[in-house]
């Protein structure tokens, strides 16, 4: 690797050092957050590059919360995927709802031409990750029985394979099953 390509590996890894020092403390203090609601007292919807178009009308708290919202998407990301949390999917992306004091939020991101991410006021759902479990890094109550759930299932897809199944008559099987399971779910989204 030649000093330049060395360079910018070291800047990179500082990068994701400080990103992810940021997202740590965004996801164990409620100072974030409760900026976000001060933030969005007088607007539905920001955007990840709010800070460049009005950057002459922001001061730099906003300017720089701004700028790391995408490391806010990340720190619910992290949670929710621990806790098999999935996100709200859409055309050009996904969601996730949160809620803290009486407030709620869908943060999420635009895929494009680019990448965006938003924070939008909402109201409060019961299909919302509480921030308070963010904070206190709270395990929900279904972890253990999906984690052992899906560990039995592995071993039971390995013991298959060692015995002589076909890996593809597993994959098949696999998805048929999923597939089965999506038109039901889908039948009763539509009763």
């Amino acid at each position: 690797m030649d000093n330049t390509q060395s360079k910018w590996v070291e800047k990179y890894i500082e990068s994701q050092k400080i990103n992810d020092e940021i997202i740590n403390e965004i996801s164990s203090k409620p100072n974030y957050i409760n900026w976000v609601i001060d933030y969005t007292k007088d607007k539905e919807t920001f955007y990840s590059d709010d800070y460049m178009w009005y950057s002459n009308s922001l001061d730099e708290t906003s300017k720089k919360n701004i700028k790391n919202l995408s490391l806010f998407y990340e720190a619910i990301y992290e949670y929710a995927s621990k806790n098999h949390i999935y996100p709200n999917l859409d055309k050009f992306g996904n969601n996730y709802k949160i809620k803290y004091n009486n407030n709620e939020f869908e943060i999420g991101f635009m895929a494009g031409q680019g990448t965006i991410f938003y924070c939008k006021k909402e109201t409060i759902t019961d299909n919302s990750i509480d921030y308070n479990d963010i904070i206190n890094n709270k395990k929900q109550e279904n972890v253990d029985f999906i984690n052992n759930s899906l560990k039995t299932l592995s071993e039971k897809i390995i013991y298959a394979y060692e015995n002589g199944v076909p890996i593809e008559a597993i994959k098949e099987t696999l998805q048929e099953t999923i597939n089965d399971i999506s038109k039901t779910l889908v039948k009763k989204n539509n009763k």
